[in-house]
């Protein structure tokens, strides 16, 4: 019994005497789920513990999420630049012209609607603001056989013209090259050995419509404009997503000109199971689906 009870009073507490939360729940919180809200952590605290007291605060664990995250983006771009420098030496040592990293960046906006009041309002409940345009970026780094995810922050945007994306996309350009390469430029190479020249290959994924294309020929002119640095050599290509074209041959056939031409009515029964489908089924089940799709096409 008073075993379970140093044990129940060790997960119970929260603080040390000088005031500070505990490693084991700083380390409690960063573990849990990202999309995890600050309210459900402190409620699965309390629920785990039994507990009607409040151990860790939401406050408190809203700013150890923040600081894991700055933490983790510093660790992600140190790693990053350690293989980008050991990528670049190995090109000297080889005495090779130039040494390639390749950037995928797949990029895309979302329309999100906040609940916002104002001082005019009242006491009334919050409403629903205007639709605001979010971009959304998801950045790999690949040099040497190696690959690795960036940390990148959402967007807002005023507009969705050409000249904004460029925008947006040069300075997560230009951010994310010098960070990778910060330690390039230092690596010892020896004074008898030539530094390669950097080819950066970006290539730049989205969704067919004309603003993307119009916003990289920008991003291009600014590039050539004012260089990513004086080795390097910098490629852009521009890459039609292939899942917002087959959305679209999709669309098509379920609710589009093609259904509508086969006649009756099963059309606008197909697109809500469609949707259903794509948003839920695939979503909860795209490992089990993969691994049927690839036993059934190694059968044939």
């Amino acid at each position: 019994m008073a075993t379970a009870t140093r044990q129940l009073a060790s997960h119970t507490a929260a603080k040390t005497k000088e005031g500070r939360t505990e490693q084991e729940w700083i380390s409690r919180v960063i573990f849990a789920r990202p999309c995890a809200s600050g309210a459900a952590i402190s409620q699965a605290f309390r629920d785990a513990t039994g507990s009607d007291k409040g151990i860790v605060s939401r406050f408190t664990i809203g700013r150890i999420k923040d600081a894991w995250v700055e933490a983790y983006v510093k660790m992600v771009f140190a790693e990053v630049s350690s293989f980008v420098a050991a990528h670049m030496a190995s090109a000297s040592q080889a005495k090779q012209d130039f040494a390639a990293i390749h950037l995928i960046h797949i990029q895309d906006e979302a329309d999100l609607r906040l609940r916002s009041n104002d001082a005019r309002d009242g006491l009334r409940m919050p409403r629903r603001s205007r639709a605001s345009k979010v971009q959304q970026h998801v950045v790999t780094i690949v040099a040497s056989h190696r690959r690795s995810e960036i940390p990148t922050e959402m967007e807002a945007l005023g507009d969705k013209t050409a000249a904004t994306l460029a925008t947006v996309f040069e300075a997560l350009l230009r951010r994310t090259i010098a960070a990778v390469t910060a330690s390039a430029g230092t690596t010892a190479l020896g004074s008898h050995r030539r530094q390669p020249r950097t080819w950066i290959v970006h290539y730049l994924v989205g969704d067919g419509i004309n603003t993307n294309e119009a916003a990289a020929k920008l991003l291009w002119s600014c590039v050539r404009q004012r260089p990513l640095g004086s080795m390097t050599v910098y490629f852009l290509i521009v890459v039609k997503c292939a899942t917002h074209q087959s959305a679209l041959s999709a669309r098509y056939a379920v609710e589009g000109t093609g259904a509508k031409i086969a006649g009756g009515t099963l059309y606008k029964e197909v697109t809500g199971t469609a949707v259903r489908m794509f948003k839920y089924i695939i979503h909860d089940y795209i490992e089990d689906f993969v691994a049927r799709v690839r036993d059934w096409v190694s059968g044939r």
